[in-house]
């Protein structure tokens, strides 16, 4: 996927290096459209925790 670099596949680790809002909301949209709706609250409720964290204006759309 682009913007998506596998670091360590034993672990597994990847780094992102596109735009960061950008990269995740399409990676949450390609979840989705193999997996429907189930798949970006899965995304939403595996991120809940991280999401406190981070300002309301950089979290990207696919997760708020």
């Amino acid at each position: 996927m682009s913007g998506l670099v596998v670091v360590n596949k034993q672990t597994p680790e990847v780094a992102i290096t596109g735009e960061p809002k950008t990269v995740i909301n399409d990676l949450v949209a390609r979840f989705a459209k193999v997996f429907g709706t189930f798949a970006t609250d899965v995304s939403k409720q595996a991120v809940a925790d991280i999401l406190i964290d981070i300002p309301v204006e950089d979290v990207p759309n696919g997760l708020k």
